[in-house]
């Protein structure tokens, strides 16, 4: 059986059948976002779009959380009551085509990236990290609240709808650059929390209520936080993706773009072409732009060893140019200059791209050294701060040492008292 046909098979034999399929969309559909009237006025365009889906990716099939992503899509794509559907079918098949092992069974690509956000958040917010640890909240406790419905309950409308444009084109890496710009706008709030439920109740709850700029938030995910996660845990994303999403939805999606495809063999083409021109380009002619070599003059007569030139004997041959030699006819002196050229051009071409990988390896290792710098300034400022909770400890410790040290004083007073007011009855 071919691959793709033993791929959707085992996608129906894991998965629900179409009918039930259609049924639970349709439940899920109804409690999704049901305080908009606007979800509710595309819940027919995103309940098409799921069906279809379902239809075309029996592989992938239907999985709870895919109707909020159906539902913003539907909503992105609405102008004036009327949904481009094809153009947001297209974005849904793009978004499956990175992130589908999030829904498909058993979850596949849920465990390595939640690895890979730990690895970043580790990194680049090393105080909201700790404090997380400290209060033993586990990522799966919240993670997949916001991954699987596309941040729909982590975020307000408006920044979802922004952010869907990302994740279709960026997948794995956007969601994790997502997630770590929103928790570090709210770092600094998250780490005053005492408990795991506040924690949790914050993000799974109360986030969405937060106010939040939606510009603010794309521009320092694309701008910040993307080049981290593609530097920090670009390879192990890219890994992890190939190896849990289904194939057929991740070819479906990486298709759906022929125009990028061109674009490439385009760039591959004309880069061929250059090449190829540069490496006719650098001999020259034979003979051009040189002399003829002249052969040199017939000597009339050969010098004696007391230091006297005598006549040529009769035996002697006068010396004739070679005709036949090279050096004759300037070819051996114009091979010589193409290869000085030919050595000079291999050598300020080693050059450049010593330079050039020279300049590659500097600006990575002051990349390096920025994220240690910001690193150490972030741990510093974490110091600080249990620093500054340490003291509060101490002195609400000693707060209560001498609230005890004058409850003391009061109830021995009071058993004095007492002892007085005995006596005094006895007497």
């Amino acid at each position: 059986m071919p691959v793709e046909e033993r791929h959707h098979e085992e996608g129906r034999s894991a998965g629900t059948s179409v009918p039930g399929n259609a049924a639970a969309i349709d439940l899920d559909l109804e409690r999704t976002f049901s305080h908009l009237s606007s979800a509710a006025a595309g819940r027919g365009e995103a309940k098409i779009l799921l069906n279809r889906f379902v239809e075309e990716h029996p592989s992938v099939g239907y999985t709870q959380g895919m109707n909020y992503v159906a539902t913003c899509l539907v909503l992105r794509h609405t102008r004036e009551g009327h949904c481009a559907q094809e153009v947001a079918y297209q974005q849904f098949v793009a978004i499956m085509g990175h992130l589908s092992g999030l829904w498909s069974d058993g979850l596949p690509l849920l465990e390595p990236a939640i690895d890979c956000y730990s690895k970043c958040c580790r990194k680049y917010l090393p105080r909201l990290y700790a404090r997380l640890v400290y209060l033993h909240v586990e990522p799966l406790a919240y993670l997949p609240t916001g991954w699987l419905s596309l941040f729909s309950k982590w975020l307000p409308m408006d920044c979802v709808l922004l952010v869907l444009d990302l994740v279709a084109g960026h997948g794995l890496h956007a969601l994790l650059a997502v997630t770590l710009a929103i928790f570090h706008q709210y770092q600094d709030m998250m780490v005053q929390m005492k408990t795991m439920h506040q924690v949790l109740n914050f993000i799974n709850r109360d986030m969405q209520l937060q106010p939040i700029e939606a510009d603010k938030l794309i521009s320092s995910t694309t701008m910040v936080w993307l080049p981290r996660v593609q530097r920090t845990v670009g390879r192990e994303v890219d890994a992890a993706v190939r190896e849990a999403c289904v194939p057929s939805a991740r070819e479906t999606s990486s298709s759906s773009s022929p125009g990028h495809r061109c674009a490439v063999e385009d760039v591959e083409l004309s880069a061929s072409v250059g090449s190829s021109r540069s490496a006719g380009s650098t001999g020259l002619p034979a003979g051009e732009g040189e002399e003829p070599s002249r052969p040199p003059p017939a000597s009339t007569g050969a010098r004696a060893a007391d230091g006297e030139i005598r006549s040529p004997t009769a035996n002697s041959k006068p010396h004739t140019p070679d005709l036949v030699s090279p050096m004759a006819n300037g070819t051996g002196s114009s091979d010589r200059h193409r290869t000085v050229i030919n050595k000079q051009d291999t050598a300020d071409h080693r050059t450049t791209d010593g330079g050039s990988s020279s300049a590659k390896e500097i600006e990575s290792l002051r990349a390096q050294v920025a994220d240690r710098d910001e690193t150490i300034r972030s741990l510093r400022a974490e110091m600080r701060i249990l620093k500054q909770e340490r003291r509060d400890a101490i002195e609400m410790q000693m707060k209560c040492v001498r609230a005890k040290d004058e409850l003391q004083r009061q109830l021995l007073g009071e058993i004095v008292d007492l002892r007085y007011r005995l006596n005094d009855k006895d007497s």
